[in-house]
């Protein structure tokens, strides 16, 4: 199993919220401060490793679906999105000792999910297979097993939620389905 080659583990977010430790939460915002200085451009990183690791993803965002890779750079819904993601994880680091005060967005974003027609649980280890692979590109020989085990803790907690709110959606879609 490679570096992007990744699965997703149940993040139980403690009553504490000490998700991190001390020492990871150092590790985060110490290489935050190199990934989260390039929002957009880091972001779009992630979307074009994950279209090239699972070009099925590509597919539901239909606006984008027949770009190539130097369209979808200058694509202002595209690069509008790799921001607005990479915005997500910069709130989780920005919010390291409460993460637990996140769930309820992130659960939130999760849900609307549900909306994209064709989406599915599985693609959310697809996002975290494109960060970890782009965190390693871009970090290099910074991103060490205990720099690449601290930000595997970022992702899962994150997609952790949005897996929750996922779940409560489409639960709730089915319940409501049922009564009609």
């Amino acid at each position: 199993m490679g570096i992007c080659s990744t699965h997703l583990r149940p993040v139980v977010v403690p009553e504490s919220n000490e998700l991190f430790t001390d020492r990871q939460k150092a590790i985060i915002t110490k290489t935050w401060r190199h990934m989260g200085n390039d929002l957009t451009g880091r972001g779009s990183k992630v979307f074009l490793k994950i279209f090239n690791l699972h070009p099925e993803v590509k597919q539901l965002f239909p606006s984008l679906k027949n770009d190539n890779e130097d369209q979808l750079l200058k694509n202002p819904c595209f690069r509008g999105h790799a921001s607005r993601f990479m915005q997500s994880v910069g709130a989780v680091v920005e919010n390291l000792d409460t993460p637990g005060d996140l769930s309820p967005l992130l659960i939130d974003l999760g849900r609307k999910h549900v909306l994209f027609g064709g989406f599915t649980p599985e693609y959310f280890a697809a996002f975290t297979e494109g960060m970890m692979c782009i965190w390693s590109e871009e970090l290099g020989k910074g991103f060490t097993d205990e720099v690449s085990v601290a930000w595997k803790t970022v992702f899962d907690f994150i997609m952790s939620q949005l897996q929750d709110g996922y779940a409560k959606a489409s639960a709730d879609s089915t319940v409501s389905s049922n009564r009609e």
